[in-house]
This record gives C-alpha cells, structure tokens and sequence, in this order.
C-alpha cells in the first residue's frame, strides 16, 4: 500500500506539471509569435515609410533645382525678340542673378547652337558657352565657343542632342572647384520646337550627406543615396562616400538585381546577412523630373533591433508565468502529499489533461466529503474552467481581437496579470502603428498638394488676374478652409509702395474687404512689414464673417502665411475656416506658401524682361531714327560743298578770261 501511495502521488505530480508546463509553454510559444511579427512588422514599416520620405525629400530637392533650370532654359526661346548684340548682355545678366540668388550654385550655364543664336551663321554646328560663376569671390560672365570646326557625335552634348530631354549628370569631380561630387542638372533649349541648346547648373552633393545626417536612425541602422550608376553620395558610414555600391556590397547587387531595380524605378525589399547581424532594407528608387536616370535612397536596419523589444516582453512575460507555475506547483505538490489515495479516481482527468484535452466534460463529480478530496475535485474542475478561459483569450488574442474580456482570479493571479499586460502591450504596439499610418496619410496629403500646386503654379499666367483666383480658389478648396485671399505687394512704384487684394474666394461685398492696404496696416501689413506668420485660432468679432443659408459666425480660424523667398516678401496668403487647422494643414500651407512665392516671382522676373525688351527695342528705333537724320544732314552738306566748288571754278575762268582783256580792267580786276 505504501508502494502504491507513493507511485499515485508521483503520477500525479508528474501529470499535472508536466500538463501545467505544456499549456504554459504553448502559450508563451504562440505569444512569443505574435511579439515578434508584431514587432517586426512594426519596425519594417518604419523602415518602408522611412525609406519613402527621404527619397521623397530627396527628390524634391533635384526637382526644385530642375525647375529653376527648365524656367532659365525657356527664357532662350524669346531670343529673337532681343537684337543680336543684346543678347548675350540680357541673358548673361540673367545667369548672374540666378547665380547670386541661389548661393548653393556653383555655376550657371547655357551652350547655345550658333546656328539658332548668331543671325547669319551658316553651319549647322557651332557652339557659344555662356557661363556665369564666381572668380575671386565675385560673379562673372565667361564665353567659350566648341564645335566651331564639326560636331563631336560622341561628346556628352550629343548625347544629351540626341536624347533630348532633361539630364541630372552623374556625380563627378572637378578639382579646380572642389574635391567633393558636384552633378549638372541640365534641361534643353528649345527655339520653335527645335533643339537649340542645353542650359544647366552645377550644384554640390555634399547636402546629400547632410541629409543621411539629419535622419533619426535606430541603433545599428545605416542609409545610403546612390546614383544611377552606383555612386555612393551619402552614407551613415562617412568612408564609404564616393565609391560605387557594387564595390560595396556586390553579393546584395548581384543577388538582388538591386542596379536593374534601380534604373527601372522599381521599389525593393529585402534581407541580407552581413556577418553574424541580419538586416532588412528597404530601396527606394526616386526619378528627377523629366529625367530616365533614377537614384535611390536605402535604409537598412538590423533584425536583433526589430525584435529586441518584443523579446523584452516576452522576457518579463516568461518571468512572470515562471513564477505563477511556481506557485502553482508549490499548491499541487502540499496538497498531492494528503490525496494520494483520491488521485486513482482522478488519474484518467489527468491523464486527459496531459494530452491538452480542456473538455468541459472532464470535470469531477462534486464530493461532499468535507475533506482534502472534496477540495480537489474542486480545484481540478477550477484548474480546468481558468485553463480553457486563458486559451480562450489567447485564441482572441492570437485571431487579433484585442478587446476581448479576462477577468483575473485574484490579486495574486500572476499568470492573469501577465496576460492583462500582454494585451496591453499589444494595444499600445496598435496604437503605435495606428498612428504612424495617421501620419503617413497626412504627409502623403501635404506630398500631393505639393505637387497638385506644382502643376497649378505651371499652368499659363498671361490673364494674371483669373490666374491668381484660380490658385486661391483651389487652394481654399484643398484645405477645406471657407474664405481665401490672395495679397501682393506692389512695388513698382518706389513712391506708392502698398499691398492689394490679387483675388479671393468667398469674400463678398458686405465684408467690406480692403482691395489695398498699407505697409503695416492691419493683420495683412503687419504680417508683410514683421515678415511673420500668424495662426489666429479665435479672430473674434469685427475681422471676418461667414455667411450662409443657415445663418452666419465670426468665429473663424485664420492662417496668414507669407509669400517669401530668401528675405524677398512677395506677399500673403489669407486663409480663414469655421474648421481647426491641424498640423499638417499649417505645414502644407507654409510649404505651398514658398511654391506661391516661387512662382510669382519668376512671373515677375518674366514680366521685366518683358519690359526690358521692350525698351531696348525702343531705344535701337530711336538710335535708328537718329542715325537717318544724320545722313540726310550729311547729303545735304555734301551737296552744298560741291555747289561752292562749282562757283570756284566759274571764277576762276572769269579772272583768266579778264587778262585777255585791257591792261587797265586786268589791273582793276587785280585791285578787286
């Protein structure tokens, strides 16, 4: 009998840890799943989205660059507005402010095909350079002239003839500049729909590395920008700059197609060992505006990081669980030592549960027995109830439900607990993604304004006044505001410098709205004079009010942003709206507003050369004009000089006829 006790109580034990140890264990083993593709999920998403705004960023920038190009290459189609010794004065003026305005330059530069630039030039090759940089820290103009004696097929500007379309140059270095990648942004010249040229810029690559600076990379973490060719341009490892990728990391390019992806603007993802670390990258390829010759920002971030903080908590949730199946088996074992006789009833429960078997009809009877078996019974029919509902939540939990109710047994349930912060780890790690996607959507809403607005900004602005009402009213529209204005500064007359109303939206004559005001006069002329924007979230009675069918509030929010481009105040955007401006609708705004100004100053700058060709052209029919007065004075001198020697030479024949005369008529003639 003592034999037989004894091997009841070890079954027992045996059984009920061993089955204790096996539902624990497939808990932590699905929980600890569900950790880490939680958290890697999380993570590669913060990479992709990473990866996205910096390429975005990026490109941006190039297509901001492009952009001052493709306008400055245009300007040459008006060539033949401009007589042929202006031009290169009026152009080289040109290139010169655009270099003085924009310090990132190193060079600005046009090589223009004689034989659409020189009137009188026979050759259908020939080229005049035009390049406007800096010599002893000043701008200066220098001209060369190429292809004077044949076109070179195989030069890089054939190339460029033959494609036909806008160029962002590979990186290069020129050492008489500087010992730091520079490329060409490079846009043609079209003249009645011919190639006439090329014209370009020469800028610094050093603010890629800039970028890769500026970018808040998780522990372990690198990112790189590389050319279409391979070039690295910016690394978070500052001794990879200037070699080529495939050098690098040639197993991931030959592996990947990662070049072949690139050039064809194809987005990749993958993971790479490197060592004893395994890292996820994300390559986005970005393509400047008109060009065929992609770049690409990656961004490569380490796997041990994605899952670190996942098995942080799977860590503490192990400890924690290790501690309720202690307690546990602490109370099996002090109460196996009074029932080993009982257990024989119970052994097949238990048997059943070492199988994972949580059937509800495995419970024991109720015994009344008042004793250790009475409590048994109960608590194995209790052991089963909390079992099934832990694998009921975590089954909940697993299908993604993380709302789903547990209720704990107690303040000491530890295993209760761990689960409770469990979810609650999850819910915060859904939070967390819920919101990085909230962010992703507002940014990729302030990315699509911008460029919705690029293409506004292009459209034709020769009805100056329908063009700006057009932009005011699409952007009131964009942002959801109610009212709009559009205010520029007036400065063509130094005397009567003031801001007027260019267009608006909503705005109504009962508003009593100042079509002009004064320098400093107002929100609007403060606003222009303190170079400041205003965010008034309440502007109160006596500013603005909407009107509408069901009545009409003063109880507007207003945004005031500022047409500026470097220290240059242009004018104000006057947006007003019953709804809150959130963040992202104040950066859009003030992102918009600099695109506004960029784009009203380039019309300006238009407008002047404009006037300047009218007024030279002016000048040369004056100077014309004077020039024919001229000859007419000189025919009419000319005529009168031979009209004097004719009458010299009849005197002369008279005095010579007269000495054939009398002696004393000679001597008269000679007293005469």
């Amino acid at each position: 009998m003592i034999h037989f006790s004894f091997r009841i109580k070890n079954k027992l034990l045996i059984v009920v840890i061993t089955t204790t140890a096996i539902i624990f264990g497939a808990f932590l083993y699905a929980a600890g799943r569900i950790f880490d593709n939680m958290s890697k999920q999380q993570s590669m998403e913060i990479v992709r989205h990473q990866t996205g705004q910096l390429a975005e960023y990026t490109k941006n920038y190039f297509d901001k660059n492009m952009g001052f190009v493709k306008a400055f290459s245009n300007a040459f189609q008006y060539r033949g507005d401009i007589p042929q010794n202006l031009r290169d004065t009026i152009f080289g003026r040109q290139m010169l402010q655009m270099l003085v305005e924009n310090p990132g330059f190193i060079s600005v530069w046009a090589s223009l095909e004689l034989e659409y630039y020189k009137e009188g030039h026979e050759n259908d090759y020939g080229r005049k350079l035009l390049v406007a940089m800096q010599q002893n820290g000043l701008p200066v103009i220098a001209e060369f002239y190429r292809d004077m004696d044949g076109r070179d097929e195989k030069s890089d500007y054939s190339v460029i003839r033959a494609n036909n379309e806008p160029v962002i140059a590979e990186p290069y270095i020129d050492s008489d500049i500087s010992e730091e990648f520079i490329t060409s942004i490079i846009h043609p010249i079209h003249i009645n729909g011919n190639f006439a040229g090329i014209g370009g810029i020469d800028i610094p690559l050093s603010n890629l590395q800039e970028f890769i600076g500026d970018m808040n990379l998780t522990e372990g973490a690198f990112a790189y920008i590389i050319s279409n060719t391979g070039i690295i341009l910016g690394h978070s490892d500052t001794t990879l700059l200037g070699r080529n990728i495939a050098g690098v990391y040639p197993e991931i390019v030959k592996q990947q197609g990662l070049m072949e992806k690139i050039r064809s603007g194809t987005a990749s993802r993958f993971t790479v060992i490197d060592g004893n670390k395994t890292f996820y990258t994300s390559v986005v390829p970005f393509t400047v505006e008109g060009t065929s010759t992609p770049w690409a920002i990656s961004i490569s971030r380490p796997l041990d990081a994605i899952l670190k903080e996942g098995r942080k908590q799977m860590a503490n949730l192990i400890l924690l669980g290790g501690l309720g199946l202690s307690l546990l088996f602490s109370v099996i074992i002090v109460y196996a030592r009074s029932i080993a006789k009982p257990l024989k009833k119970a052994s097949r429960v238990f048997s059943e549960l070492a199988d994972g078997n949580l059937n509800e009809g495995l419970k024991l009877n109720k015994t009344a027995t008042g004793d250790s078996l009475e409590l048994l019974s109960d608590s194995v029919n209790k052991v089963i109830d909390n079992l099934h509902r832990t694998v009921v939540f975590a089954q909940e939990i697993e299908t993604g439900n993380l709302n789903a109710d547990y209720e704990m047994l107690s303040e000491k349930d530890v295993l209760g607990k761990a689960l409770l912060n469990m979810r609650q780890g999850l819910l915060m790690s859904k939070q967390i993604i819920e919101t990085g996607r909230e962010m992703s959507e507002k940014e990729s809403w302030v990315s699509t304004g911008l460029a919705q607005f690029a293409g506004y900004l292009r459209s034709d602005s020769s009805d100056f006044k329908e063009y700006c009402r057009n932009l005011i009213s699409k952007l009131v529209h964009y942002t959801n505001a109610n009212l709009g204005g559009l205010y520029l500064v007036n400065s063509e007359n130094s005397n009567d410098k003031h801001i007027y109303l260019a267009a608006s939206y909503a705005y109504n004559h009962e508003m009593k709205i100042k079509t002009r005001i004064e320098q400093g006069e107002g929100l609007i002329g403060a606003s222009i004079a303190e170079k400041s924007f205003k965010h008034m979230k309440d502007a109160g009675p006596g500013y603005l009010k909407l009107s509408s069918g069901f009545g009409e509030t003063s109880q507007l929010e207003i945004v005031i942003a500022l047409l500026i481009d470097d220290e240059a105040v242009v004018g104000c955007i006057e947006l007003a709206s019953i709804k809150k401006f959130d963040g992202h609708h104040i950066q859009f705004i003030k992102g918009i507003a600099e695109s506004f100004a960029g784009a009203f100053i380039s019309i300006e700058m238009h407008k002047k050369t404009n006037m300047l060709l009218e007024k030279t052209q002016l000048q040369t029919e004056e100077m014309m004009a004077k020039e024919e007065e001229l000859r007419q004075n000189m025919e009419e001198m000319m005529a009168t000089q031979e009209e004097m020697l004719r009458k010299e030479e009849q005197l002369k024949q008279i005095i010579s006829e007269a000495e054939l005369l009398d002696p004393r008529i000679k001597k008269r003639l000679e007293l005469l």
